[in-house]
């Protein structure tokens, strides 16, 4: 029973990217444990190795900042050696003098006639020659890396990731700038013996595309190739079923909010202070009401702040590791100009997990984002908290020029996936990142099914209907079949973000998507003007329908429509609204929007008379003229249920009345007319 409450384990893989696990089938039969207090990923097996003992092998999840949990954890499973896959530094790499490093890590520019290369070489002497071997044997033969065999030496190992961080996202992280030593190197010193493997990408040019894009491609895969060749070269027979891990004893404290921390969490508020038109503004989104799901639907005219808004959300969302993707000049820009004086912005998004609360602040100065402010104010201040958000929460949002177009967008290529996912909210020339793909009929098959599920359901009822392939999703109107571009223009914006938000989860949770359960799906989901070319049945019955369809997405969405106000209960609403000086407030719902007819919705929600103005144009004039007035008399009489024509005939047969009584000698009475038989007309 002592070794199943503390398990010891041969090799541990650590990663902070749950990227580097999704996707593939590690094929371990492991336990897998999402909860855990000491990782966000929990997976363990155990094989019998060459030399016939069992070799236990553990890969986890965890977040650096966690220090006396994951040291906690170190010591409990005793592993007896750590393989540590992380992202890049820079152009070199050294590593303390108590840490050795057991692998060499080489940078290779993929490009014709590039040679340069800074690498370590390899220690002798290590536990686990078998697994130096394995390292050696993966570099030579890399076709996941390159596209192609690596020439490369026994030992040499080629990994590559994303562009370097900047020298104070280095700092944030514990980085040392001047020797470019790791982190995590200290966490770990006090609390193993055992040898640490750190296995490092290198990227010179931070800045060169092409060498930008090979390094992504390559990085989100490695952990995870790593495993599976390791594993597949040490395993003889299939694993036994091996122990949970460990829970940590109450007196183990951490950061509050480190593990696990965005797998059921929901944006609870956005505060925002200087941002665009906003001076100081905080939106409760925790409202919780009796209907389906979990929406906010941000309401006002235009200029009011609701694109503002939810542009501050994403951005306190994205943090200081991808909000800088948006150029520097675009942040300081987005700040509240008074006058001549220009003040910082302070966006902060809050998030919930059960009764737990994370601050999330990004603070825009002069310098654009400021790392050293938001190291003070912040008790979790790591970049890596936002990342880890970031990829285990996904985060799209949609502007009004979402949209389908047959053009490639090729501006916005070299930013991060979690950047691509947003852009169309603060770029509305953005094609939607999903688009290309699905009108070139190169989405994956789980993303195709998930959307004709999604989309069959959406438009059901509609003039369009759609159907699926294995690789393409197809549409007709009646009879003709029609490319996803010759749509309507209402069509075609839904289309494409419904098409992105399926292409994006199947891409963010393979597995969970494979299954083809939308209930599954979970997201956090910004669409600005929700309701954008939207036929009239289709705004009144599209939030009712993806609150059945998607109940674990979360919505902030806004609208100016009615019709799609009254999809919600009145707590759902946040009325934005100016002020006699021009600031954005929030206003009270005190009523349901359901019970109102559009004229009052109009009324009260967006201060616009329901009545146009030419009508109101003509009732001024039909007070000095006799033509005008017939005119107005003309409009007054028309509705759904009588046109023109009829109204202009009933007013031709009541004239020709009164001229037959004219002739009949019978006089209308000015006070009381009278019916052909006498009575008096009602």
């Amino acid at each position: 029973m002592a070794d199943e409450q503390q398990p010891s384990v041969d090799l541990l893989i650590l990663t902070s990217k749950q990227s580097d696990y999704d996707g593939v089938e590690l094929s371990f039969n492991d336990v897998e444990v999402r909860d855990h207090p000491t990782g966000r990923l929990w997976r363990h097996a155990t094989w019998t190795s060459r030399d016939g003992r069992p070799l236990s092998i553990a890969i986890a999840m965890v977040l650096p900042g966690d220090t006396q949990k994951f040291t906690w954890m170190v010591q409990q499973v005793r592993p007896r050696l750590i393989v540590h896959v992380g992202v890049a530094i820079r152009a070199s790499w050294a590593s303390s003098d108590d840490v050795r490093v057991v692998t060499r890590v080489v940078e290779t520019d993929p490009r014709p006639g590039a040679d340069e290369s800074v690498s370590l070489p390899i220690q002798d002497g290590q536990p686990f020659e078998a697994l130096r071997l394995a390292l050696a044997e993966f570099a030579s033969t890399a076709p996941w890396a390159l596209g192609e065999p690596l020439r490369a030496s026994c030992g040499d190992l080629l990994v590559s990731s994303k562009a370097a961080p900047s020298e104070d996202e280095l700092t944030m992280w514990g980085i040392n700038v001047c020797d470019r030593s790791y982190g995590l190197e200290d966490l770990l010193r006090e609390s193993h013996s055992a040898p640490l493997i750190v296995v490092r990408g290198v990227v010179r040019r931070a800045f060169d595309p092409p060498f930008v894009r090979h390094a992504r491609k390559a990085a989100v895969r490695f952990a995870t190739e790593f495993a599976v060749h390791f594993r597949d070269k040490l395993r003889l027979s299939p694993p036994t079923r091996p122990s949970l891990p460990p829970h940590p004893p109450a007196s183990v404290s951490a950061s509050p909010h480190a593990n696990d921390l965005f797998r059921e969490a929901v944006v609870s508020e956005v505060s925002i202070r200087g941002f665009k038109s906003i001076v100081d503004l905080t939106v409760d989104l925790s409202r919780n009401p009796e209907s389906e799901g979990h929406w906010t639907c941000l309401a006002g005219v235009n200029g009011a702040g609701k694109s503002a808004t939810q542009q501050a959300l994403v951005l306190a969302l994205l943090g200081p590791r991808y909000a800088p993707e948006l150029g520097g000049a675009w942040l300081r820009r987005m700040r509240r100009t008074d006058g001549s004086s220009t003040s910082d912005a302070v966006l902060r998004a809050s998030l919930r997990e059960d009764s737990d609360d994370t601050h999330l602040t990004l603070p825009i100065t002069d310098n654009g984002i400021d790392l050293g402010t938001l190291s003070k104010k912040e008790s979790i201040s790591l970049p890596g908290l936002w990342d880890l958000r970031a990829r285990n929460q996904l985060l799209l949002a949609y502007g009004p020029g979402r949209n389908l177009s047959e053009h490639d967008d090729n501006r916005h290529r070299n930013k991060s996936r979690e950047v691509q996912r947003v852009m169309t909210l603060f770029d509305p020339l953005t094609q939607v990142t999903g688009a290309e793909a699905f009108l070139r009929g190169r989405m994956l098959a789980p993303a195709v099914k998930l959307a004709h599920q999604l989309l069959a359901t959406v438009l059901d009822g509609m003039p369009i209907t759609v159907t699926s392939s294995d690789a393409a999703l197809q549409f007709k109107m009646g009879d003709a079949l029609l490319d996803p571009v010759d749509l309507p223009d209402g069509f075609r914006a839904t289309i494409a973000w419904i098409v992105d938000l399926c292409a994006a989860w199947s891409e963010f949770d393979v597995k969970a998507a494979a299954t083809g359960d939308l209930s599954r799906l979970r997201a956090l989901v910004v669409i600005d003007e929700i309701d954008l070319h939207l036929h009239p049945r289709l705004q009144r019955e599209l939030v009712p329908r993806l609150r059945k369809l998607l109940p674990r997405v979360q919505w902030i969405v806004s609208t100016h429509s009615p019709l799609v106000l009254a999809s919600f209960d009145r707590r759902e609403i946040v009325m934005l609204e100016n002020d006699e000086h021009g600031r954005v407030r929030q206003r009270e719902v005190d009523r349901q929007v359901s019970g109102l007819t559009i004229d009052e919705v109009y009324r009260w929600l967006m201060e616009t008379e329901p009545r146009s103005v030419a009508l109101l144009e003509k009732a001024a004039a039909a007070d000095e003229s006799p033509e005008a007035a017939r005119e107005y008399a003309l409009l007054l009489g028309q509705s759904p249920e009588h046109s023109e024509d009829d109204v202009r005939r009933a007013y031709a047969a009541r004239a020709e009345r009164l001229r037959q009584r004219q002739a009949a000698g019978i006089r209308e009475s000015t006070s009381r007319p009278t019916r052909d038989d006498g009575e008096p007309e009602t």
